[in-house]
């Protein structure tokens, strides 16, 4: 029973996932989505719109719930495909929430949380010249651009098991194809802007096209 019950592990991990604490803390201060606002749903968007600390609280949340599933599978230790699709199983649930018709953020901050239970030595030095080229180039995505490429090559060096360097890479390419997808969107967002502006009177107030 206990090795049919594991494989309910990755399911749970995507539907915690799909819970965007950013969201839900942006409606609760303007009253609006972070999508009709022009922002993703991660921390990055949520410092944007409404601050440092809830952006600082949303990157802690995102992370956990990238690290908690992993933590538990790991302690648990299950079968390692149970394992494998419990790393991806969360971040998979962060960018494409079946409940948000499969629109949700970039799942950085998850795949974080996911890398740093992996393996962590060789993703925390990873993820130091990660934050620092993102500091300097003021994008957040660079420090996944950066930090796990480094955290991958490290995790060679340090003899880190294949299974979590199969599922490092398969959350690196879950983040590169949310990733494609979002600059699409950020194309037809920057022209819906630009039509309302260019409109005068009610037709203005038109929703954002969706993300």
């Amino acid at each position: 029973m206990l090795r049919l019950a594991q494989w309910l592990l990755p399911v749970v991990a995507y539907f915690l996932g799909t819970v965007l604490p950013g969201d839900y803390l942006v409606r609760w201060r303007t009253g609006r989505s972070s999508r009709d606002l022009g922002e993703n749903y991660g921390a990055a968007g949520t410092w944007r719109l409404i601050g440092p600390v809830y952006g600082v609280t949303v990157a802690i949340l995102d992370i956990l719930k990238g690290f908690l599933p992993v933590f538990v599978a790991r302690s648990l230790d299950l079968h390692p495909w149970v394992l494998w699709l419990t790393a991806v199983a969360p971040v998979a649930g962060h960018n494409w929430p079946l409940q948000r018709h499969f629109q949700g953020g970039r799942g950085l901050a998850a795949a974080i949380g996911v890398v740093l239970c992996l393996a962590p030595l060789p993703f925390i030095l990873g993820l130091i010249p990660g934050v620092l080229v993102a500091l300097r180039r003021r994008r957040t995505p660079w420090v996944g651009f950066v930090g796990l490429p480094v955290g991958l090559l490290l995790s060679l060096f340090m003899h880190v098991p294949p299974l979590f360097i199969t599922a490092t890479l398969a959350v690196a390419l879950l983040l590169l194809i949310r990733q494609f997808q979002w600059y699409a969107v950020a194309e037809r967002l920057a022209r819906w802007r630009a039509r309302r502006a260019s409109r005068r009177g009610p037709s203005a107030g038109s929703q954002p096209p969706v993300f």
